[in-house]
């Protein structure tokens, strides 16, 4: 099941990508119509083939950003919150285009 994801997320990025930016995981579970969670399962396979770079961004309560080697302090902030209070935001980078894959 993961290959049909695989190649789902590979088709999105030969078709609706527009180089230039991250993908966010909601657009690509859409675009699949399926959970995020598959999608995660399918994205650590692509980029285990070195197709993707998956990325998390961290952001505090409100919404400020921090970095990973940050988290889950806010510098904005100046607070330690719990990592309950942390949201973790996933894109995917593409690191080539699959023109091969259809």
């Amino acid at each position: 099941m993961t290959t049909n994801f695989s190649e789902c997320i590979r088709r999105y990025i030969n078709t609706e990508y527009r180089q230039g930016g991250l993908i966010g995981l909601s657009a690509l579970a859409a675009y699949c119509k399926t959970s995020e969670g598959k999608i995660i399962v399918a994205l650590i396979d692509l980029q285990s083939r070195g197709e993707v770079e998956i990325i998390k961004r961290y952001f505090c309560p409100d919404a400020h950003f921090i970095s990973s080697d940050k988290a889950p302090y806010c510098q904005v902030c100046d607070y330690n919150y719990s990592e309950d209070f942390i949201t973790t935001v996933i894109y995917v980078k593409p690191l080539k285009l699959a023109r091969n894959f259809n």
